[in-house]
């Protein structure tokens, strides 16, 4: 199989867990996107568990077995992961300052990888998925707005330092990642809604037991 489908099976992970929390965090600076994007987070939360379940145990049957700290930081986050599995319609599974370390950790993973392979990338990685959380996940900690007005500007004066150094002609691989998280968003919920829409087809729109869900 590919390397890239390993690679999408989180991405798109992540990205559900976006929709997922967007009632209750938004997905920019504390607003929720509502129309599609908050009827497929309802699509999500219901049935996520399939997918996830999917996702963690593919990702971890494809991950290379190496004893360097990138690959060993990338078994821990699949341990991580499969404990959380493990936590459903537990309160731990819905505990915040647990949830956000698991969407953090894709942050020090990818950096450490990329450290690793000396491609230059990691800084690439450390201010786009930096980004998403000063953007999207931080406001799901409870803070208070002003709080989290200062991280974003703590976090776009830590760019404007790096890039003036640095040179900006690597800042536009930075927008990839922040810029293409928004993106996709969008995109994940119609996809979302279109498959949802086709297995109601499928079934003849049937009643059908009613899954127990959680959060807002």
């Amino acid at each position: 199989m590919p390397e890239w489908t390993s690679q999408w099976s989180v991405i798109l992970l992540l990205l559900a867990v976006l929709l997922i929390e967007n009632r209750r965090r938004g997905i920019a600076f504390g607003q929720p996107w509502g129309g599609f994007v908050r009827a497929s987070g309802d699509v999500v939360r219901r049935y996520h568990g399939y997918y996830f379940a999917w996702a963690t145990i593919y990702t971890f049957w494809y991950h290379p077995m190496l004893a360097t700290y990138g690959h060993l930081l990338g078994f821990l986050y699949m341990f991580l992961l499969f404990t959380q599995a493990s936590l459903f319609f537990t309160r731990a599974h819905l505990e915040r300052r647990w949830t956000i370390v698991l969407e953090i950790m894709v942050l020090v993973h990818g950096v450490a990888v990329a450290v690793m392979n000396r491609d230059g990338n990691w800084a690439m990685f450390l201010f786009g998925l930096a980004g998403v959380f000063v953007v999207t996940q931080a406001w799901g900690l409870g803070w208070k707005r002003s709080t989290n007005l200062l991280v974003v500007a703590g976090y776009v004066a830590a760019v404007i330092a790096f890039y003036s150094y640095q040179g900006w002609q690597e800042f536009p691989a930075v927008l990839r990642i922040l810029g293409g998280y928004y993106v996709a968003v969008p995109l994940l919920a119609l996809l979302v809604l279109a498959l949802h829409r086709a297995g109601r087809t499928a079934n003849g729109d049937r009643p059908r037991f009613r899954a127990r869900t959680h959060g807002k």
